[in-house]
């Protein structure tokens, strides 16, 4: 133990005014234990204090030059002396060692109060005192083995706690009970991308962590946590993901008065996806489950959002018949409710008059009653200026090339480039090898087949997601 005194004055009549005990090293009842150099040691926890009084002194040190205020000096004493303490207090100092000591006396006081129930008090005093360290140790368990409200209070409103924290305090004492402020606090301090992944891998249920927000909203209201409840639900959705966050509105659609939260949880949602890459790109499953999620809370907006993002502006035809029609077709089967809601009716209406303008403007064109196709290469070497002749010849029907590879695949690239009426075929027989070009009637052959799927499709959404079906239209004959 190092004794210092401290003082001020001119350099011959110094007043010594303040003394620090600082311990260097402990020895404990069977062996030295190391602590912290520089740990202070108030007086009073010495037992007798005395018995430094009377110390030699081993060192000093005076600094004259310090202005009006005269010199300032320090000496110190170094001496080994035996502190006196009841073996409660042994406990109580262990928490101004530092994290290791503090801890390994708490295990110690559990395992003593688990042998003998009279040791409670005693360890209540050091948990206490223990939480209000702040340590990052999670002593929740205790807290609830002893049924202890006033220290789950003081838990809540310290910093070490995390989400399994929440849930055992929440199971044990019920959310009535508890501090809701300081629970809303502690959940918007841990519900973390990395708390939710720790979670998962644990196979735990995240949509328990919104459950307690909602419970706290039912006790405080929304407008009274309005700001930390929306943070809190938009780090849930941005770290479990939409399907996960669609998954805890259809949870709370088994709660009474959780339109709040629902609405929130939509809203973040909707954010998500907007600011999401090629959304537009997701499963019809994916866009399924999320109108049905939607319609079932009364989030009407958000589909005509979400609807808007996914009406095609381009690829119309492929992106009618591979997202929209399997889209409306599965939401047929969901119910006549979210059929017959507005967003949906907008979207069959709007599938509906591209399927007949696709189908009226396919079936105009007319069956090619030659051989010419209309398509022009733009390049001016003679190669490509004979094929333009031959493209342009009603009977002509194919066109060798016998060139060198450079020149045959010069043509058939720029060939392929303004038509796929052409077939393509390198004969290798002599030298150099000859590119035959074949006409054949692709675009007409794709054209029939693209009226059939459409009149097809569009008799589906009229015979299974309208309530009055029209008959189907009557199919043009190709010539």
């Amino acid at each position: 133990m190092t004794k210092t005194d401290n003082g001020i004055g001119e350099p011959h009549h110094i007043e010594w005014e303040d003394t620090l005990y600082n311990v260097s090293d402990i020895v404990g009842e069977s062996e030295g234990t190391g602590v912290p150099s520089g740990f202070e040691l108030h007086e009073s926890d010495i037992i007798p204090t005395e018995t430094l009084e009377d110390l030699k002194i081993a060192g000093e040190e005076i600094e004259e030059d310090t202005g009006n205020e005269g010199a300032t000096a320090s000496r110190w004493y170094k001496s080994a002396c035996i502190v006196i303490y009841p073996k409660r207090f042994k406990y109580m100092l262990a928490l101004r060692f530092g994290d290791s000591f503090a801890i390994a006396a708490l295990n110690n006081l559990w395992e003593s109060y688990l042998c003998d129930n009279s040791t409670k008090n005693q360890f209540v005093k050091y948990l206490k005192s223990f939480i209000e360290k702040d340590f990052r140790y999670s002593v929740a368990n205790y807290v609830a083995e002893l049924k202890e409200l006033s220290l789950a209070q003081l838990l809540l409103s310290g910093r070490s706690m995390d989400i399994k924290d929440v849930k055992i305090l929440t199971s044990s004492f019920g959310i009535n009970t508890l501090n809701v402020f300081c629970l809303l606090e502690v959940l918007k301090r841990s519900l973390t991308h990395n708390s939710y992944n720790s979670y998962d891998r644990q196979n735990q249920n995240n949509t328990l962590n919104i459950e307690i927000i909602v419970n706290c909203v039912h006790i405080i209201g929304l407008n009274s946590c309005k700001t930390v409840v929306g943070n809190l639900i938009s780090n849930y959705v941005g770290s479990i993901g939409i399907l996960k966050s669609l998954d805890c509105i259809e949870l709370f659609n088994d709660y009474t008065k959780n339109t709040h939260i629902t609405d929130l949880i939509v809203k973040y949602i909707i954010k998500s996806i907007m600011t999401a890459n090629n959304f537009e790109n997701q499963s019809t499953e994916c866009l399924e489950k999320i109108l049905v999620v939607f319609y079932k809370c009364g989030a009407i907006t958000e589909m005509n959002v979400l609807l808007e993002m996914i009406i095609p502006h381009k690829n119309r035809f492929t992106k009618y018949n591979s997202v929209i029609y399997p889209l409306i077709m599965k939401l047929s089967r969901a119910g006549s409710g979210i059929l017959n809601s507005e967003p949906i009716q907008m979207l069959i209406r709007k599938c509906l008059t591209f399927y007949d303008s696709f189908i009226n403007t396919l079936s105009k064109i007319p069956a090619p009653n030659n051989w010419a196709i209309d398509a022009t290469i733009n390049c001016l070497c003679d190669d490509c200026r004979k094929c333009n002749t031959f493209l342009k010849s009603p009977t002509e029907t194919t066109f060798n090339l016998k060139a060198s590879q450079q020149k045959r695949t010069h043509l058939e690239v720029n060939a392929q480039s303004v038509t796929i009426d052409l077939q393509f075929k390198t004969v290798k027989q002599g030298s150099p090898h000859t590119l035959v070009l074949t006409k054949i009637r692709k675009r007409y052959e794709l054209n029939q087949k693209y009226i059939e799927e459409a009149r097809t499709n569009r008799n589906h959404i009229y015979l299974f997601a309208t309530s009055e079906p029209n008959p189907p239209t009557k199919k043009v004959k190709s010539k």
